[in-house]
């Protein structure tokens, strides 16, 4: 990323079997990040419900404007998506997760093209890293295959299955390794993936 880019947001698509350490990683990587963030886990439920928790989870984030979430609560995950992109900070890095995407392509209508349009239009014009993260191996890869909304607007990584030792390791390989803000250089979360010894697909 330079200081023209305008587009300096990123996106990475993080998948890999249930119960392996991706949202354990995740959320270990926000923590150590130390920038504003939301960190979103669908359930399964409905649409309704989750558009609820995201609500709530949004109140009690460090988002810089998540007041914008109360004094105009959106009334869906069109208007939800768009409003995340006035919550982040405009000239400072902020990351955004979603957890178990998959639950969300099979509940909201049109999810994917609603994510597209809302990445494409606002999110991507800020400085944020959006993490989506899915243990249904196929709908993620689907979420990037050529004929999807989504398709070309992240760098997949690939978690495999780590020993309690190696998950360590790649915890603190991750953090040490230039990672503090991973969005503010095109590919080097998938870099620093590397090093750690994740399988990422795309960029350099």
């Amino acid at each position: 990323m330079t200081s023209g880019d305008l587009r300096p947001g990123r996106c990475v698509l993080m998948r890999g079997r249930g119960r392996i350490g991706k949202s354990a990683l995740a959320e270990e990587f926000v923590s150590r990040s130390g920038l504003p963030s939301l960190y979103f886990t669908a359930a399964r439920a409905s649409a309704e419900q989750e558009l609820r928790q995201l609500l709530d989870d949004v109140a009690s984030s460090d988002l810089p404007h998540r007041a914008l979430f109360t004094q105009t609560p959106p009334a869906n995950w069109n208007s939800a998506l768009q409003l995340l992109a006035d919550a982040i900070p405009d000239d400072s890095p902020s990351v955004l997760v979603i957890d178990e995407v998959p639950y969300l392509m099979e509940r909201v209508d049109a999810f994917e093209g609603m994510l597209q349009r809302a990445w494409d239009r606002f999110l991507s014009r800020k400085p944020v890293l959006l993490i989506l993260i899915g243990s249904d191996l196929s709908m993620m890869e689907a979420l990037n295959s050529y004929d999807r909304p989504f398709h070309q607007r992240g760098t997949e990584m690939v978690i495999k299955a780590l020993n309690p030792a190696e998950l360590q390791e790649m915890r603190l390989t991750a953090i040490s390794v230039g990672c503090r803000f991973g969005v503010s250089r095109r590919g080097r979360m998938a870099r620093c993936a590397r090093r750690a010894g994740w399988d990422v697909g795309g960029g350099p």
